[in-house]
């Protein structure tokens, strides 16, 4: 599967770090996973673990803040965020 061989979870651009629409692709995945587990990519649970812990680290503020670029993590030089 192409996302899981290739889409970084942790570049912002791809995840965008907003909530707006990225709830559909993962509950997508985790039904697929769920329902055709043998079919499933390998890789696949790991990916949407990946994004889960990454989305925590991004989000685990006390105002509920998602980060988009966090230069601990080499996705930016300065710490940007979105609501």
């Amino acid at each position: 599967m192409w996302l899981v061989n290739s889409v970084n979870l942790n570049d912002p651009a791809n995840t965008k770090g907003q909530r707006m629409s990225e709830h559909v692709t993962m509950e997508a995945l985790a039904y697929f996973l769920e329902m055709y587990g043998p079919q499933a990519p390998p890789g696949l649970s790991a990916k949407i673990a990946g994004w889960s812990d990454l989305m925590i680290k991004r989000s685990a503020n006390l105002w509920d803040l998602r980060k988009y670029a966090d230069p601990q993590d080499g996705t930016g030089t300065l710490d940007q965020w979105c609501g």
